[in-house]
């Protein structure tokens, strides 16, 4: 459950998973599986970073950085 008082940590986190799904056309499952993997190489790559596919520190803030510049279709 996600409430107005919920930690900035689990609303990136989910903002995260819905801007994967949508800006990268990743199916949410809650399953980090090659399809996640993938989607967030090329988004690594995108941003400039190391695409190792892992979910690091610099992809978080990659992302934060991301949802707060722009604005995705579906949103």
């Amino acid at each position: 459950t996600l409430l107005a008082s919920s930690a900035a940590s689990d609303v990136y986190k989910r903002q995260a998973v819905k801007m994967l799904q949508v800006f990268l056309q990743v199916q949410t499952d809650g399953i980090f599986g090659t399809e996640t993997e993938n989607a967030l190489r090329t988004f690594q790559k995108n941003t400039n970073q190391s695409a190792d596919g892992i979910c690091g520190k610099n992809s978080w803030t990659a992302i934060a950085v991301h949802m707060r510049e722009n604005t995705y279709a579906g949103y």
